[in-house]
């Protein structure tokens, strides 16, 4: 029985980490980082079954080395502090065999993370026969179709299932069940992005009339998450119900002229952003896991 196991990090200079580093450890080479001038070498370490780099089709095709990609990435961040890289460790299922793992992990990664802009280098590593995992490596800053680096807190990546963190998931069993209730609920499906004020007003007044928290409040009327509803409250007290009414597209001239709060920290922005796409991966990767198993289950009973 496959055992669900993922870990999200942030590559960042202010813990001592380099992109480099991360890049040279799991595809087990030797690179030299141009940015302090360290050598990393991990050629002798043992276990690779496979590597791989994957990159936008507007991206350099010098990058295809990952010396020059990540060297490029040290060279576009200049503080100290900066964040280099998200990276993700993920369990393999031992019932796939190689090349299905890397055909998993392959398509995965092209549809989550290429195909939105990032860079993405990975490798697949068992030391010793029982215990296949991947090492996903990704650009912070996801490119533009042009070439250039977009800003770290542009794109956003979103999740309704947040319950997926914070169930204990333990066997396929589970994986089951929450897909089967997240497609039931409608959670896997497009959400809306515009809302008329009446609506608004009437789902911040349910949450207030039966105590419901934003996040239970955005499962019942299949919100995109328990920002939107967490949101629309802070304008109900704020403004009144007849601020849910407000067009807000820009700043309107009629608009008073309170002073604005300041947006998040953007370490505690980009943490959440990082957070939103964990997620999101969790989601692809159980998906495609239980149905390639099931596939594998089926073929298994038809050879009896």
């Amino acid at each position: 029985m496959a055992i669900y196991h993922l870990e999200a990090k942030v590559v960042s200079r202010g813990t001592g980490r380099s992109a480099v580093a991360a890049s040279a450890y799991l595809s087990c080479t030797n690179i030299l980082n141009d940015y302090d001038g360290v050598r990393h070498d991990y050629t002798r370490k043992k276990g690779l079954i496979w590597r791989e780099v994957f990159l936008p089709e507007y991206a350099p095709p010098e990058w295809k080395d990952r010396e020059q990609l990540w060297n490029a990435v040290e060279a576009a961040e200049k503080t100290k502090d900066s964040r280099l890289a998200r990276e993700f460790v993920v369990a393999l299922p031992i019932e796939l065999d190689k090349d299905s793992n890397i055909s998993l992990l392959q398509n995965f990664i092209q549809k989550n993370f290429v195909n939105m802009g990032m860079c993405a280098d990975f490798a697949i590593h068992d030391t010793d026969g029982h215990n296949p995992h991947a090492h996903i490596l990704l650009t912070v800053r996801p490119l533009n179709e042009n070439g250039t680096w977009q800003y770290k807190t542009e794109k956003e990546y979103l999740l309704a299932l947040k319950d997926l963190v914070e169930l204990n998931l333990k066997s396929l069993d589970r994986v089951r069940y929450i897909i089967k209730r997240n497609v039931e609920k409608g959670l896997l499906k497009n959400f809306k992005t515009s809302y008329s004020g009446e609506f608004k007003q009437s789902v911040v007044e349910y949450m207030h009339t039966n105590h419901l928290s934003s996040f239970e409040t955005a499962i019942h009327f299949n919100l995109a998450g328990d920002y939107v509803v967490s949101k629309w409250e802070r304008i109900y007290y704020e403004e009144g119900p007849q601020g849910l009414y407000i067009e807000r597209r820009g700043r309107s001239k009629n608009m008073s002229s309170k002073p604005r709060k300041k947006n998040l920290n953007k370490e505690v922005e980009e943490d959440l952003i990082a957070e939103n796409q964990r997620l999101r991966m969790e989601n692809e990767y159980l998906k495609k896991l239980n149905a390639l198993v099931q596939e594998r289950i089926k073929r298994e009973n038809k050879k009896k």
